[in-house]
């Protein structure tokens, strides 16, 4: 279980330190979490990489639309609730379902780079592993 926090806490702590650095585009988290999917041994801390990145990216994203909201007094989000959502509906299940979408827009972006940066250090192994024939002799 502590693993499982470590991990997730590490996720949440790169991807929050990298969208503050305003000069970065917003998918440049994206990259430092991928590395983190080939660095840090998620299977020898038996902790499931996807879960923890979908969950530490839609608190990360979600979080950081409320911070957005309170700054911008809620422009950005009713700007997005009229491009999106019916203007006849129901006023918080609009905000509910924009948060929604946010976090897992968030949440699949940041659990499929810690995926892919997982299966990238166990393809590694496996790849050796598999080959009937290596002509270069390298692991």
């Amino acid at each position: 279980m502590m693993k499982k926090i470590l991990a997730l806490t590490i996720v949440v702590l790169i991807s929050t330190v990298i969208q503050i650095v305003a000069i970065l585009p917003w998918w440049s988290f994206l990259i430092p979490i991928f590395f983190l999917g080939i660095l840090l041994p998620m299977e020898k801390w038996k902790v499931s990489s996807f879960p923890t990145g979908f969950f530490s990216g839609f608190l990360v994203w979600v979080v950081a639309t409320f911070y957005y909201e309170a700054t911008y007094d809620g422009e950005i989000i009713d700007k997005i609730a009229k491009i999106i959502m019916d203007p006849y509906s129901f006023f918080y299940l609009n905000f509910i379902i924009i948060y929604s979408i946010i976090g897992l827009i968030g949440g699949l972006l940041t659990g499929l780079a810690l995926y892919s940066g997982f299966l990238l250090r166990k393809g590694r192994d496996i790849l050796y592993l598999e080959l009937p024939y290596n002509k270069f002799n390298v692991k």
